[in-house]
């Protein structure tokens, strides 16, 4: 239900059921429910109310159009849905407690293997993968 109208721009859109929607503006404009937004604008769309966060750095709003996933010093519980869909696992935490870990990374488009190895190094998270379920626990 959310309209957008392109004004000449280069933006991006992140529309992940339940999640908001959010509209990042790179460059150029974008009309959203009838009101303009400019450049380095984040629009955050939820049950109808916009809220719209002015000057904004974009690489973790618009990281995947180059192909990165840009987690910037978020709990490890939020950034769960984005490396779910990133790589295609289920996550899950044996440990409750890690999802208060802040994570700041940036991913590119590599394995599974190349994300636990990452947990490991940086977060000293041991990851085991069976199937397309990832179980994070302490070492």
């Amino acid at each position: 239900g959310l309209r957008t109208t392109v004004l000449g721009t280069d933006f991006g859109v992140r529309a992940y059921a339940p999640d908001a929607v959010q509209v990042a503006v790179r460059t150029g404009r974008v009309m959203l429910q009838s009101v303009v937004r400019g450049a380095r604008d984040v629009a955050t769309v939820t049950s109808g109310s916009v809220r719209v966060a002015h000057d904004q750095e974009l690489g973790t709003a618009l990281g995947f159009i180059e192909g990165r996933l840009v987690l910037n010093n978020i709990p490890l519980r939020r950034a769960i849905p984005d490396l779910e869909r990133w790589y295609n696992v289920q996550i899950q935490l044996r440990d409750s407690t890690l999802g208060a870990i802040a994570v700041h990374a940036v991913l590119t488009n590599g394995s599974v293997g190349d994300l636990m190895e990452a947990l490991r190094v940086t977060l000293g998270i041991h990851a085991t993968c069976i199937g397309h379920t990832l179980t994070l626990d302490r070492r």
